[in-house]
C-alpha cells in the first residue's frame, strides 16, 4: 500500500471510531435519560396515589367521625324529648289527680253543706256532682290518650325522618366517594397513557435521529473512499503514463544515439535537427503532463464540492420529515 492509501485507510478508521464512540454515548445518554424520566413518572404516580389515599381515608373517618357525632345528637335529643314527654305526662297526672282530690274534697264539703242544710238539694246536687265527675274524669282521661297517641306519633315520625336523613347523608358519601375514586383512577390512567406515549415518541424520534445520522455518516464514509479511490486511480494512472513517456523519451533517445553512431556522415551533416526533434518532443511531453494533472486536480475540487451539496441537502431534507 502506499502512503495515501495508509492515511487514508487510517482517517476512515478513527473517523468510523469516533463516530461509534459518538452513537454508543449518544444511545448511553437517552437510555439513562429514559431510565430517570421514567423513574420520576413511576415516583410522582406513587406519591400522588398515596395521596390520593391519604385524602380517601381522611374523608372517609371525618365522615364516620360526622355520622357518629350526628347519631349520638339525634339518640340524645330522642332520649330529652321523651324524657321531657314523660315529665309532662307525670306532671299533667299528678295535676289531673290533684284537680280531682281537690274538687273531690270541695265535692264532699259541698255535699255536707248542703246535706246538712237541705237533704233533697244534697241528693240533687250529690247526682249532679257525681255526673260532672264521671264526665270530667272521662274527659281527662280521654285527653291524656289523645296526647300520649301524639306524643308517640311525634316520636316516631322525628325518629323515621332521622333514619331517612341517615340513610341519605351515607348514600351521598358512598356516591362522593365511588366518583372521587373513579376520578382519581382515570387520572392516573390518562397520566400514565401520556407518559408511555411521551416515552415512546421521544425513543422513536431518538432511533430516527440515530438512524439518520448513522446512514449520514455511512453516507460520508462512502463518498470520501470513493474520493479516495478515484484520486488513487488517476495518480495511479498519471504515474503509469509519465512512466510509459519517460520509457518513451528513453527509447527514442537510444534510438537516435544509435541511428547517429551508425552513421557517422549523416549525424555530422544534420545534428541540429535531431536535438530540435528531440527537444521539441522532450517538451511536447512536458506539456501533456502539466496539462492532465492540472485537469485531474480540477475534477478532484469539483467532486468534493458536489458530495459536499449533496450532504448539506439531505440533511435539510431528513429535518423537514422529521
Amino acid at each position: 500500500m502506499t502512503l495515501p492509501d495508509a492515511t487514508a485507510s487510517r482517517k476512515d478508521q478513527i473517523t468510523h471510531a469516533n463516530v461509534e464512540r459518538k452513537d454508543q454515548i449518544t444511545h448511553a445518554n437517552v437510555e439513562r435519560k429514559g431510565q430517570i424520566t421514567h423513574a420520576n413518572v413511576e415516583r410522582k404516580d406513587q406519591i400522588t396515589h398515596a395521596n390520593v389515599k391519604r385524602k380517601d381515608q381522611i374523608t372517609h373517618a371525618n365522615v364516620k367521625r360526622k355520622d357518629q357525632i350526628t347519631h349520638a345528637n339525634v339518640e340524645r335529643k330522642d332520649q330529652i324529648t321523651h324524657a321531657n314527654v314523660e315529665r309532662k305526662d307525670q306532671i299533667t297526672h299528678a295535676n289531673v289527680k290533684r284537680k280531682d282530690q281537690i274538687t273531690h274534697a270541695n265535692v264532699e264539703k259541698k255535699d255536707q253543706i248542703t246535706h246538712a242544710n237541705v237533704e233533697r238539694k244534697g241528693q240533687i246536687t250529690h247526682a249532679n256532682v257525681e255526673r260532672k265527675d264521671q264526665i270530667t274524669h272521662a274527659n281527662v282521661e280521654r285527653k291524656g290518650q289523645i296526647t300520649h297517641a301524639n306524643v308517640e306519633r311525634k316520636d316516631q315520625i322525628t325518629h323515621a325522618n332521622v333514619e331517612r336523613k341517615d340513610q341519605i347523608t351515607h348514600a351521598n358519601v358512598k356516591r362522593k366517594d365511588q366518583i372521587t375514586h373513579a376520578n382519581v383512577t382515570r387520572k392516573d390512567q390518562i397520566t400514565h397513557a401520556n407518559v408511555k406515549r411521551k416515552d415512546q415518541i421521544s425513543h422513536a424520534n431518538v432511533e430516527r435521529k440515530d438512524q439518520i445520522t448513522h446512514a449520514n455518516v455511512k453516507r460520508k464514509d462512502q463518498i470520501t473512499l470513493a474520493n479516495v479511490k478515484r484520486i488513487d486511480k488517476i495518480t495511479h494512472a498519471n504515474v503509469k503514463r509519465k512512466d510509459k513517456i519517460t520509457h518513451a523519451n528513453v527509447k527514442r533517445q537510444n534510438n537516435s544515439r544509435k541511428r547517429e553512431e551508425k552513421r557517422p556522415n549523416n549525424s555530422r551533416k544534420r545534428p541540429n535537427n535531431s536535438r530540435k526533434r528531440g527537444e521539441k518532443r522532450s517538451n511536447n511531453s512536458r506539456k501533456r503532463e502539466e496539462k492532465r494533472p492540472n485537469n485531474s486536480r480540477k475534477r478532484e475540487e469539483k467532486r468534493p464540492n458536489n458530495s459536499r451539496k449533496r450532504e448539506e441537502k439531505r440533511p435539510n431534507i431528513s429535518r423537514k420529515r422529521s
